[in-house]
């Protein structure tokens, strides 16, 4: 018997073997491609969580540090970076997400103020990471309100 005629006479004999290996690697091939990290970039503004019952001011007075010093800004918007499976990321809804600042009762000045994702960031998926792209020094000021009696 030649070579040749022993090679097509075992791929005849096996082509239910060969035809399952073929969808094993297939499968496995899918699987892996699909378990591949992937990344999103979004951008979040701070929300600030006051104190039940405090006379905190809803918006703080907010600077950012820039070359020269502090410069007054209307709002904090935080550039994240989001990290995970590629599938975990690309099914990531944006607005389920929060930047949450939680206020102390006790301190109304928070100078030297950096956006920490890992403590701040609300709704973020298991198996997901975030960190700020541009990380930006801020100071934060609440003003009292104190109500006059008359």
């Amino acid at each position: 018997m030649a070579p040749r005629n022993r090679l097509t006479q075992f791929l005849v004999k096996n082509l239910l073997l060969a035809l399952l290996s073929l969808l094993l690697g297939f499968i496995a091939w899918w699987y892996l491609t699909n378990k591949v990290e992937g990344e999103r970039r979004i951008t979040l503004t701070l929300e600030y969580k006051l104190p039940v019952g405090s006379n905190f001011a809803p918006h703080p007075a907010i600077e950012q540090a820039k070359e020269g010093g502090y410069k007054p800004v209307d709002k904090i918007e935080v550039e994240l970076r989001i990290r995970g499976l590629k599938d975990r990321v690309s099914a990531l809804d944006d607005r389920a997400l929060k930047l949450l600042f939680t206020v102390d009762e006790n301190r109304s000045s928070y100078p030297e103020f950096q956006v920490n994702p890992e403590k701040m960031l609300v709704g973020l998926d298991r198996g997901l990471t975030a960190a700020v792209t541009t990380p930006q020094v801020y100071r934060l000021n609440f003003a009292r309100q104190f109500a006059t009696q008359v």
